[in-house]
């Protein structure tokens, strides 16, 4: 039977008298040892009664051996019994001392002390003088193994009580650990491969992983346990810096950072930061508040920082919800995206909604009408919306930014629309402002747009305006669906008089526009003035109504959030309406600089332009030559439309351009895109 047993521990070896009487008292214990740094002597012991009984000391286990082995023979009466204990003798402590590849202690190595095949493991550390004096759990074979983050080179010595072995730290590479590059084919990932940062919205549980101006960095190696605390890593983060923005300043953030250096006028950052416990060490870049600048991050346990690098460009994120005239079909809005990817803004498409006659918010724009009264067909419900001053409310009402994002469009699966980066673009048959406007037309009984119908006594019966002739424009019904014709007055002659509402009749065709009706045939004072009349003689009209001005789009309402897009019953093509899409939108943004833009902090103003100028809002004119500018600017009331002869809509090159059409750019100008870039895209802020 094998005992495994410590050094210097008291060992008890009985022997015993199974049968029979000894003739002498004493028996005599002889010891075989293999080992040991000292050898036990052979002792004679009395016996009580059957019983001999002797305790020994066991020698100390020898520097070079990792153990010895004893074992006992029993002398009585002449006769010589090997005892049936052998003893395999284990030292207390075991110490080893680490050293590096040039001789040097190795403080703090780490190794496993492993006993029992591995049941028994505990990870050791050396002192500062690289030492290890380690009391083994289990009186057996110890041996050391490697322990991150270090591993064992070489033994000098790797038996007995007394090793050395030489330790090195085991290689590892300083990673970029987060943020987490995007796989290929993400939303979060640019074409260019780059990592997509949303600095414009804040971070948060619905908001894209990749969101914030503030970007935290996570370095260390990728296996945690290679690290150590204290380790050092190099930083160094280098800055587009193509806007002008300084509040807030780009930069890498210094808190945390050792040895923080700028150079070369802010675009260029350095230092080093320390791994924690963990073996993970943290730090901070501000991305400024721009979109297309673009950061590389780089770090290495050396100055060169070459081990990783990660490079990111800042993009703005908006949500756009399509509220779709029912009858008017669904348009590719790739155009729309291209314009605003131009500009690094990503959009994002809520789930469209289709509005009919009943979720129309009431009286007033936006309104349906039959299609009778559109010049379309008859029956059919058509959607006209505008005078949004007066009706900004009910449009409020149908934005829903609790739809879900589409799909196609989504970065995560939990990203939600922020309202206050929500845009709702109503898409309508026709977008349309009422104005209460008055028309006289002069010698009537001649006009080219004006029918007189008499009867046999040169009476005036019937009387027919038709508005596209007489230059007035309006739709058969106003915006209370009712009759857009207020009053209608004649003066003939010295007489004087009105029409009664319910004698004029509005209708509309495609050819004449709107066409009205009246009778007078119950009318004896029309009559009598027109039986008389004597060419020469005064014979007017005058017309009180609704006109309808036309227009592609409007953005408006809640920080101009809410943007209305024409489809004109449908016959507008898609580039069109994504072209008029970026425009207003454009406007929701400043653009092409409102009143006040010189305000936000970008290092850049109104004049810096160059071919701004204001009609109906702010406008861009770029294209045009700067001589034709200069003069266009000095024109009272100019409409930038032609200029000595000259179209200009030919001429202009900005989506920010006040004439909408196919002619016009579906791009944001060079004049135009580095305010656009530069804007911080935190809401709409017409």
């Amino acid at each position: 039977m094998i005992r495994n047993v410590y050094e210097e521990s008291k060992a008890t070896i009985v022997a015993k008298v199974k049968r029979g009487k000894l003739k002498k008292a004493t028996v005599k214990f002889t010891f075989t040892q293999e080992g040991g740094a000292a050898q036990l002597e052979a002792q004679e012991v009395t016996t009580k009664g059957t019983e001999a009984v002797l305790e020994v000391t066991l020698p100390k286990v020898k520097d070079d051996e990792d153990s010895y082995s004893l074992s006992c023979s029993v002398e009585a009466d002449g006769q010589t019994f090997k005892h049936p204990i052998e003893y395999v003798v284990w030292p207390k402590s075991v110490e080893l001392v680490c050293k590096d590849g040039e001789g040097n202690p190795a403080a703090k190595a780490t190794l496993n002390a492993v006993q029992k095949g591995g049941v028994l493991t505990a990870l050791v550390v050396a002192d500062k003088d690289g030492k290890i004096v380690h009391a083994p759990m289990h009186a057996g074979t110890l041996t050391f193994t490697p322990a991150a983050p270090f591993e064992l080179k070489s033994w000098v010595k790797e038996k007995g009580t007394k090793r050395e072995a030489t330790v090195a730290r085991q290689p590892w590479t300083a990673k970029i650990l987060k943020p987490v590059k995007p796989a290929t084919g993400s939303k979060a990932l640019s074409e260019s491969g780059k990592l997509v940062q949303f600095v414009n919205l804040e971070p948060g549980t619905t908001a894209p992983p990749n969101s914030g101006a503030v970007l935290e960095v996570e370095v260390g190696p990728e296996d945690a346990s290679l690290g150590r605390a204290g380790d050092e890593l190099f930083v160094k983060c280098t800055f587009s810096k193509k806007s002008k923005r300084t509040t807030p300043k780009p930069q890498l953030v210094a808190e945390g950072v050792e040895g923080w250096k700028e150079a070369d006028e802010g675009k260029t950052f350095t230092g080093k930061v320390k791994l924690a416990e963990g073996g993970r060490a943290k730090f901070k870049v501000c991305l400024g508040n721009a979109g297309g600048e673009t950061w590389k991050l780089q770090v290495g346990q050396k100055e060169a920082c070459d081990e990783d690098t990660l490079e990111v460009e800042t993009w703005r994120r908006l949500y756009v919800q399509v509220q779709r005239a029912s009858q008017l079909t669904t348009f590719d809005m790739e155009k729309f995206f291209s314009c605003m990817k131009e500009v690094f803004i990503l959009p994002a498409r809520l789930a469209e909604r289709a509005l009919d006659k009943a979720s129309s918010p009431g009286k007033g724009l936006p309104v349906w009408i039959d299609g009778a009264h559109c010049g379309k067909t008859s029956g059919k419900g058509y959607l006209l919306a505008g005078d949004t001053s007066k009706n900004a409310a009910k449009y409020e009402k149908l934005l829903d930014v609790k739809q879900k994002i589409v799909d196609d469009d989504k970065v995560s699966d939990d990203e939600r629309a922020p309202s206050n980066l929500s845009a709702s673009v109503v898409y309508c048959d026709e977008q349309v402002d009422f104005s209460v406007k008055g028309a006289q037309f002069e010698d009537a009984h001649k006009a080219a747009g004006v029918t007189l119908t008499k009867n046999g006594s040169k009476e005036v019966t019937k009387i027919e305006l038709k508005g596209k002739k007489l230059g007035v424009f309006f739709y058969a019904r106003g915006s209370d669906g009712k009759s857009p014709v207020q009053r209608l007055v004649w003066g003939v002659g010295d007489a004087m008089g009105e029409v009664p509402a319910d004698k004029v009749t509005v209708t509309y065709s495609e050819n004449d526009g709107p066409v009205v009706a009246v009778d007078t045939s119950a009318d004896a004072d029309f009559k009598a003035a027109t039986k008389n009349h004597q060419d020469g003689e005064a014979f007017l009209l005058g017309l009180l109504y609704e006109e309808a001005s036309i227009f592609n789009g409007e953005a408006f309402g809640d920080r101009g959030r809410h943007l209305l897009v024409s489809g004109r019953f449908g016959s507008r093509a898609a580039g069109e309406v994504c072209g008029t899409m970026a425009h207003e939108l454009g406007h929701a943004l400043n653009m092409s600089l409102s009143d006040g833009y010189d305000a936000v902090e970008v290092g850049q103003a109104r004049k810096d332009h160059g071919f701004h100028y204001q009609r109906s809002g702010n406008h861009c004119a770029f294209g045009m030559s700067k001589t034709d500018y200069a003069k266009a600017a000095k024109k009272a009331n100019f409409d930038w439309a032609s200029l000595d002869g000259k179209d200009l809509t030919n001429s202009c090159k900005c989506v920010m351009y006040g004439y909408g059409g196919s002619k016009r750019s579906n791009s944001y100008c060079e004049k135009c895109a580095p305010f656009l870039l530069a804007h911080d895209v935190k809401e709409f802020k017409k």
